[in-house]
């Protein structure tokens, strides 16, 4: 795939966990990231559904989590879900999130 998820504000390999949920430098993350965390494992091994999952959990918790909507957006895609992709990426959008416009075309109904 042409995208994958990312966490806000670091690296990927900044936000590689052990199983203690901290961080290379030794912090703690939040509920919000471990889900995101998660749901990027998922999205990564191909269970869109499973990462979905993960990523709305998040949201919930913070609804203004950027990330999680361009996550989602981005499992939508690998799940088929146009629309909904489309949804995610553009509330990412929306938020303050940079799209990349490569993204949002493969979100074309069509």
């Amino acid at each position: 795939m042409l995208f994958q998820p990312v966490w806000k504000g670091q690296e990927k390999e900044e936000l590689v966990m052990e199983q203690t949920g901290r961080t290379k430098n030794g912090t703690s993350l939040s509920e919000k990231d471990l889900l995101i965390e998660q749901g990027n494992k998922k999205f990564m091994l191909g269970d869109y559904q499973g990462a979905i999952a993960d990523f709305s959990k998040a949201i919930e918790l913070d609804p203004d989590a950027a990330t999680a909507h361009y996550s989602r957006g981005l499992a939508y895609i690998g799940a088929g879900q146009k629309g909904l992709a489309k949804e995610g990426l553009m509330k990412a959008i929306e938020l303050g999130y940079k799209v990349p416009p490569e993204a949002l075309d493969l979100c074309k109904l069509g």
